[in-house]
């Protein structure tokens, strides 16, 4: 329709859904990969969530045509929506227990089990700590269904299901530790985990199982931690260890909300208002 147009990446496509299988015809393979190029080709400017996204679209496409706009967090909505007892009204028997929590979707590519294989372990080195999981998906019923045959279900790991946007900050207010997890896959690297910059705005030490741009992150400013990739054991350990150093996990708090402050909205809007100024004009 002749009509400019802004391209927002925020996954890797098709390559990650090669990746994982999900398209396995070479017919549909091919149309992917052509549908990609065209819409990269027809597309005025690009708009990628992290550097590794950018780093990888450039093999092709001009830099130039290229814009990184990180996603945000948002500070003041989550500073300014906090609720101490919010979890404890809806799962009483968390108490004040420490509480690792995962918000989001129950993917093929999150491996959302790992997080199950986690709470079993920790249920013979410190059975006092909680794991809660938030959201709905594809895996849901495999992961619940784990955590029966492991007896941990509304023991140690409990569920809720998706909570509206408005809700997330209260959540995060009752968590000790935000986590986000992939499973092992090359092609996540680059990707933008968007309970990742939640998890900062609400100044929780984050916990992540993957390499890549965040890895690199949290190391640089000490606002979390990595665990294996696929190693209950040695994580349920690492975080046990963790969870006696207050200390450390305060200052993680502190580094992660400062953390936060270079994701803010207003650096990415002034961003975003000038790709569409430079879009319109030219």
């Amino acid at each position: 329709k002749k009509v400019k147009m802004i391209f927002e990446i925020r996954d890797l496509w098709p390559q990650i859904p090669i990746a994982i299988g999900a398209i396995k015809s070479n017919i549909l393979i091919k149309f992917s990969r052509w549908l990609e190029t065209k819409t990269y080709e027809n597309s005025n400017h690009i708009i990628c969530l992290s550097s590794g996204m950018k780093t990888e679209l450039k093999l092709n496409i001009p830099s130039s045509k290229i814009t990184v706009i990180t996603n945000i967090s948002d500070i003041e909505l989550f500073q300014n929506n906090k609720e101490k007892n919010y979890i404890t009204k809806k799962i009483p028997n968390i108490g004040m227990k420490p509480l690792i929590v995962y918000t989001g979707v129950f993917g093929l590519i999150n491996g959302v089990d790992y997080i199950v294989e986690i709470a079993n372990e920790m249920k013979s080195i410190n059975p006092s700590i909680c794991f809660l999981l938030v959201g709905n998906g594809y895996s849901k019923d495999q992961v619940i269904t784990k955590s029966k045959e492991f007896e941990i279900l509304n023991k140690s790991l409990y569920y809720l299901d998706y909570l509206p946007k408005s809700e997330v900050p209260k959540l995060l207010s009752s968590a000790t530790i935000v986590s986000s997890f992939f499973i092992d896959l090359p092609e996540m690297v680059n990707n933008s985990a968007n309970k990742f910059f939640d998890g900062l705005a609400a100044g929780k030490p984050i916990m992540i199982n993957y390499g890549g741009w965040q890895k690199e992150l949290l190391d640089d400013s000490g606002a979390g931690f990595t665990i294996p990739k696929r190693n209950a054991k040695i994580a349920a350990k690492k975080i046990n260890n963790l969870l006696k150093n207050k200390n450390k996990l305060n200052n993680m708090s502190e580094a992660s909300l400062k953390l936060a402050k270079k994701f803010d909205i207003e650096s990415n809007f002034k961003k975003f208002g000038r790709v569409i100024d430079c879009v319109y004009k030219n």
